[in-house]
């Protein structure tokens, strides 16, 4: 016995014997509703004689007025099923279903149960049993169709259902494990096929994701939910360039589209990873006006206003996220971000948009938020660390060693602490100090900073470190081809210069010399003579500058004197037997237009 729904009726086929004829009743769901006494004429006429004895037939004939929502019809026939044979699965099924259909959670299942213990190979029972319970009792739903795989182990039907309670509690990789035992047969719908998908985005198997989604979009292009899953996984695989493709399609070609404010969060993700931040911005407004509690947003914003360099709206937009954060998400690393954007600021190399007293200003801000910071978080060293950058940058020439009681804090801190993960931490903060100490012309002191980084890393010497003098002297190491530059101008050449006082302090760092000069070639002839002057200030300084460095390399830079101060045939210096005798036959580069340190070293 069988039975298939066609036209909103219910066709019932039953051979019994071979060679016997069909018998075929037809009872239409829009006649129960709209002529019942018909209706029921119908399935009397049905139900007569030996058909009364016939549980599938009555069974099925109850489930068509339960369909529709007559209980009590349904319960009528229920109650003939059992004259019939009241052992019958079916029977107790059917039942349950009625129970189910009254909200009876709990005797529904007990029914499904009795199904069981009637026939324990009943599959639908099992499965009806789970679909009751699924929403209530999903370990019980999932339980009940394990049993049923015991049973049954290639039941399709099952894992559908396991699929869809593994879903529905967020198990998102045992819900795509589960699909992809089915999502290949005809028991899938394109809904299966679609859950399997962000199942899969859901645990971040983006590749599988994505072709699972395209598969969809095979079948239907215009399907919005398959097209927003291209534009998602697209954006967390950071193939942009495909994700804008996807997202002109979600947005633009895509049937029946809900937009949700995720939508327009990756949108905006997607459009300011492309660079577009004022559209970025745009679609993150959009995503709050779809969901204002989504607060995130506003950080996302910031983020946006920070990457074109408008800290003033990151700052707006920053402080709107942290003002609408319970106090308990209040934490100490959410205010550290916005004194991360007030240094941002403060330290921009922008020009045009952040004038020098903003400058000042934002320093001055971020300054008072690293103070909370450190006052929140007393046995971290975040606060004082960014306090001392702060008052580093306020600082610049570090001639007034502004930072320096707040590095010496973070070093009591960290050395407290003896935990090998804040060694560069300690090394920035012995950079300075040396590098002030150096400043003071206080040697010795400067040499014990360098030495105590050397006793964290011996290694240093060979890494580039960085750091700046003043403003017209930066230094780093070259053993590794980055280099230490000095800026030949007349201040250089006095007494107690920078380079003669690392020259002085013997510092381990430094084992190549890039020199360059900064000084106009359009100079008049009394520049030059200036200049000139200064030769046995720099035969000088050059003769203690081969006592500490292994190279000296030339950089004639466009516009300026270095060819002429140092290469041979130089129109001052080139000829000075004296400076060519200091060279010897030490290793001396001087590089063309466009060549590369690494080419001269070959």
């Amino acid at each position: 016995m069988y039975f298939v729904w066609e036209r909103c009726c219910l066709q019932v086929r039953s051979p019994h014997n071979a060679g016997a004829e069909w018998q075929a009743g037809w009872i239409s769901k829009s006649l129960i509703k709209t002529n019942p006494e018909q209706a029921s004429d119908a399935a009397g006429e049905l139900l007569k004689g030996k058909n009364k004895k016939n549980v599938e037939l009555v069974t099925s004939v109850a489930r068509a007025y339960l369909d529709v929502g007559q209980l009590k019809e349904a319960e009528t026939y229920l109650e003939m099923a059992r004259k019939a044979d009241n052992k019958a699965p079916a029977v107790s099924v059917l039942e349950g279903d009625i129970a189910f259909a009254r909200k009876d959670i709990g005797k529904a299942c007990q029914l499904y149960e009795q199904a069981i213990y009637f026939d324990s190979n009943y599959k639908d029972a099992y499965l009806k049993y789970a679909q009751a319970y699924k929403s209530a009792s999903p370990s019980q739903a999932i339980e009940k169709l394990n049993q049923l795989k015991a049973i049954a182990p290639d039941c399709l039907e099952a894992d559908k259902e396991l699929a869809e309670v593994y879903y529905a509690t967020n198990r998102f990789g045992k819900a795509a494990d589960t699909y992809a035992k089915f999502i290949d047969t005809p028991v899938a719908t394109e809904d299966d096929i679609l859950k399997y998908a962000f199942a899969l985005f859901l645990n971040h198997d983006f590749e599988k994701s994505l072709a699972v989604a395209q598969k969809g979009l095979q079948k239907n292009a215009r399907h919005a939910a398959f097209n927003r899953l291209v534009m998602y996984n697209n954006v967390d695989l950071k193939r942009y360039d495909e994700a804008e493709k996807a997202a002109d399609a979600f947005f633009n070609a895509s049937d029946n589209a809900d937009y949700s404010y995720l939508d327009y969060r990756y949108h905006g993700a997607l459009l300011s990873a492309l660079k577009k931040y004022d559209q970025a911005i745009e679609e993150y407004g959009k995503a709050l006006e779809k969901d204002e509690s989504q607060v995130d947003l506003w950080r996302e914003i910031a983020d946006a206003y920070e990457l074109k360099n408008d800290y003033t709206q990151a700052i707006a937009a920053y402080k709107k996220y942290y003002d609408s954060l319970a106090q308990d998400k209040k934490t100490s690393e959410n205010l550290f971000q916005l004194g991360r954007l007030y240094y941002g600021e403060g330290t921009s190399s922008d020009t045009l948009s952040v004038q020098s007293a903003d400058r000042m200003a934002a320093l001055q801000a971020a300054d008072s938020v690293f103070a909370l910071v450190a006052e929140q978080a007393p046995d971290s060293c975040l606060g004082d660390m960014w306090r001392a950058r702060t008052h580093s940058a306020m600082d610049p020439e570090t001639t007034e060693g502004l930072a320096k009681p707040y590095y010496e804090k973070v070093v009591d801190v960290l050395l407290a602490k003896n935990e090998p993960r804040y060694n560069s931490a300690l090394i920035e903060c012995y950079s300075y100090l040396g590098y002030y100490y150096l400043l003071k012309s206080d040697y010795a002191t400067s040499k014990e900073y360098w030495n105590k980084i050397l006793a964290i890393d011996p290694t240093m010497p060979q890494q580039t470190r960085h750091w700046t003098a003043s403003n017209s002297n930066n230094f780093s190491c070259l053993s590794c081809r980055e280099e230490w530059r000095v800026i030949l101008n007349s201040s250089f050449f006095v007494a107690g210069s920078p380079l003669e006082a690392v020259i002085a302090c013997g510092s381990p760092w430094v084992k190549c010399l890039s020199v360059s000069s900064h000084t106009s070639r359009k100079g008049d002839v009394g520049e030059i003579l200036m200049l000139g002057n200064l030769l046995d200030r720099l035969i000088g300084i050059l003769q203690k500058i081969f006592d500490v460095f292994d190279h000296i390399i030339v950089y004639p830079l466009e516009g300026c004197l270095s060819a002429d101060l140092f290469a041979d045939g130089g129109k001052i210096f080139g000829s000075n037997t004296q400076l060519t005798r200091i060279i010897g036959n030490r290793t001396f580069f001087h590089l063309g237009a466009g060549q590369q340190v690494e080419e001269s070293l070959e």
